[in-house]
């Protein structure tokens, strides 16, 4: 019997006896209500003609944005950006992290730089793209669709679990010593090193959710990991859930939108961003909605209350919290 066929078995032992299910089904939440304006300016990263931008980070006082393109922009300010590196192939690039003294840009090819300005490629065992990329306890941990991937390097990657291509993996975030991986069907991953992982399901209120649905982003700041659902159709909106260790968890709001990513700067703001949607929290309990006049923004970073929103186009726009 093959391996395939060995963990397509156990999933349906999994399914027809149950997960372990995380939150408590009478959990109360915030239902997020009312808009905003936002405040601040706008800028542009690189050439609008091309809406390619895919992620924003700020690491080491500096920002960082890559595209789908293979382009990488940098900045001191978030204003003024410089592109710093090219791929000729126009290799698309999804992530960026800084683990073990370098940044790392991960995507159908991986660029490395010491300094954020210099990047060269780096060569690699990778037959797919990754689509993530979190470093934590010396490793860094990339997830595609398919599986979870697990690296010292950046080069050489390799995983342990041999019925990962039976779910539909969405992101990856490292906090409380332990990385956690989300899913298709509300699933969830954690493990200490990379290599070995548990497994469990968010919310029994995600029973049913297609394989495209469910759990679609996760970060982590400040002592918290914060994740969100995104099937807005179903059961009254998208749901953001909370949690200290990465394993149990809380519903903490309800919104109607579709989101597309999550964001936790170090200090514990919370912003998730997505198509017409941006919501903010400074701990989880209460939201804020703004008004985004029909804009589907694809990231964030937040530096303090400064926040700046990326669209697909490239143009950054800023916010900054108050009291």
């Amino acid at each position: 019997m093959t391996k395939k066929v060995i963990g397509i078995l156990l999933l349906a032992v999994v399914i027809y006896f149950g997960y372990n299910y995380a939150v408590d089904a009478s959990t109360p939440y915030y239902t997020i209500k009312g808009s905003n304006k936002m405040n601040g300016t706008t800028a542009q990263i690189g050439p609008s003609g091309d809406p390619k931008y895919k992620k924003i980070v700020y690491i080491n006082d500096q920002y960082i944005a890559v595209t789908l393109t293979g382009f990488i922009y940098q900045s001191i300010d978030g204003q003024t950006w410089k592109e710093v590196y090219r791929d000729t192939g126009r290799n698309s690039l999804y992530d960026v992290v800084y683990g073990n003294g370098y940044y790392l840009a991960i995507g159908n090819i991986v660029v490395k730089s010491f300094d954020g300005e210099h990047w060269a490629p780096k060569d690699n065992n990778l037959t797919n793209s990754l689509t993530e990329v979190a470093f934590g306890n010396g490793v860094f941990v990339g997830n595609n669709s398919q599986r979870i991937l697990t690296s010292v390097d950046g080069a050489m990657w390799g995983s342990k679990e041999s019925a990962w291509h039976l779910y539909l993996f969405r992101d990856i975030a490292f906090g409380d010593g332990k990385f956690v991986a989300i899913a298709s069907f509300g699933i969830y991953h954690w493990s200490k090193d990379g290599y070995e992982w548990s497994e469990a399901k968010v919310d029994k209120q995600l029973d049913g959710h297609s394989i495209g649905k469910a759990l679609k982003s996760i970060s982590y700041g400040n002592g918290i990991f914060v994740c969100v659902s995104d099937d807005p159709d179903r059961d009254g909106g998208s749901m953001i859930y909370l949690s200290k260790d990465g394993v149990k968890w809380k519903r903490a709001a309800r919104f109607s939108g579709t989101p597309e990513r999550v964001e936790v700067s170090p200090e514990g703001l919370i912003a998730v961003i997505g198509k017409k949607l941006i919501l903010v929290s400074r701990d989880g309990s209460k939201w804020a909605s703004y008004r985004t006049e029909g804009e589907y923004y694809v990231d964030v970073a937040i530096v303090k209350d400064r926040m700046l929103f990326m669209k697909a186009t490239g143009e950054i726009v800023e916010h900054l919290l108050h009291e």
